[in-house]
């Protein structure tokens, strides 16, 4: 399922499908983690040839989210 880049229904119904599918916890745990999900987040990040596919999304607080930016994470 490919999801629109940014805001509107489309992207919001594809936030909502990744917190079903893959739960409400964060999945980068970073430095101020609320642990709690809020927002869809690139696995392999867009800017580093990452697709707009549920395979490619997890679940993440939007702390987490804005710290790791398009970084690509280890581990």
């Amino acid at each position: 399922m490919a999801a629109s880049r940014r805001g509107g229904p489309a992207s919001r119904r594809v936030a909502q499908l990744v917190l079903e599918t893959y739960g409400r916890e964060c999945h980068l745990r970073l430095k101020g983690c609320t642990r709690v999900a809020t927002t869809k987040d690139h696995v392999v990040p867009y800017s580093h040839g990452g697709a707009d596919v549920l395979e490619n999304y997890r679940p993440a607080c939007k702390a987490c989210n804005s710290k790791r930016q398009n970084r690509v994470m280890s581990g």
